[in-house]
C-alpha cells in the first residue's frame, strides 16, 4: 500500500474509507459473481485475488494525477 500524505486528499478525504471497504468487499463480490456464473472455484478465487490489484492501480493513477 502507498503511505503518502496525498492519499488522504483523493476524493476529498473519503478515499481511505473507500479503500478499506473495497479491499474487504470487492474480492467477495468478484468471487460470488464468478461462482454464480458457474466458473471453477479456482478460477473464481484467482479473479477475486486479481481484483485487489485494481484498487492499488487506481490509487497510484490518481496520486500521479494529483502530483502532476
Amino acid at each position: 500500500m502507498i503511505d503518502d500524505d496525498l492519499s488522504g486528499h483523493i476524493h476529498a478525504g473519503f478515499w481511505p474509507f473507500m479503500k478499506r471497504a473495497l479491499t474487504l468487499f470487492l474480492p467477495l463480490w468478484v468471487f460470488l459473481l464468478c461462482y454464480s456464473l458457474e466458473f471453477n472455484n479456482i478460477i473464481s478465487a484467482a479473479a477475486a485475488g486479481a481484483s485487489l490489484s485494481l484498487i492499488v492501480y487506481y490509487e497510484q493513477r490518481k496520486l500521479k494525477q494529483i502530483n502532476t
